[in-house]
């Protein structure tokens, strides 16, 4: 499998306790709007993104997209995206 859900990577994240704290998709959705990658649809801005692919009509993480999308959360996951909703 090549692809992976946005939803696949929280429960990754959460199982294995790869980040001290638990993390949602929603989170991660606003983490990614702010840095202007989504849209507010939480559709890429850039098409063209390799990091992301559509499945059956879903945004999908290709595998470049799970390490970027983890490093980010990495380095960005503070107190603004624990408390906001």
């Amino acid at each position: 499998k090549d692809t992976m859900s946005f939803q696949d990577l929280c429960i990754h994240l959460n199982d294995f306790e790869i980040l001290d704290k638990r993390i949602g998709v929603q989170i991660v959705y606003q983490l990614l709007r702010d840095f202007n990658i989504l849209d507010r649809f939480n559709n890429p801005i850039n098409n063209n993104d390799d990091r992301f692919c559509k499945v059956n009509y879903k945004n999908m993480l290709t595998k470049k997209g799970v390490l970027y999308v983890y490093r980010l959360i990495k380095d960005n996951f503070n107190f603004k995206y624990r408390v906001r909703r």
